[in-house]
């Protein structure tokens, strides 16, 4: 079996899945958000965000820009601006699990 573009691939699905391919893409946009997305969802700004935080608006900046960031650093910025972190672990059958005591203080 040779290398088989994407292109191609696509085209051997059927309409269907690739309907559902769309769909499925487009709630995967949705659900996913950047730090950066989220604080500017609930307009807030960085200055405000790291008075919240006890940092400088450069921190702010930063961990907006990290790709890699420990849980409970996390953890702190999404409660500094009001929300509620949870870690979820889909199992390869499709349940999913509430991880607990992760990244707490």
């Amino acid at each position: 079996m040779g290398n088989v573009s994407l292109g191609e691939m696509k085209a051997r699905q059927s309409p269907e899945i690739q309907k559902r391919v769309k769909v499925r893409a487009a709630e995967l946009r949705t659900e996913l958000a950047t730090l950066r997305e989220i604080r500017e969802k609930i307009d807030m700004t960085q200055v405000e965000l790291a008075a919240v935080l006890d940092i400088g608006q450069e921190g702010v900046s930063r961990l907006e820009r990290r790709n890699d960031i420990l849980v409970s650093t996390l953890r702190k910025v999404v409660e500094a601006m009001g929300g509620d972190l949870r870690l979820i672990a889909e199992l390869p059958d499709g349940e999913r699990v509430e991880l607990s005591g992760i990244g707490d203080a």
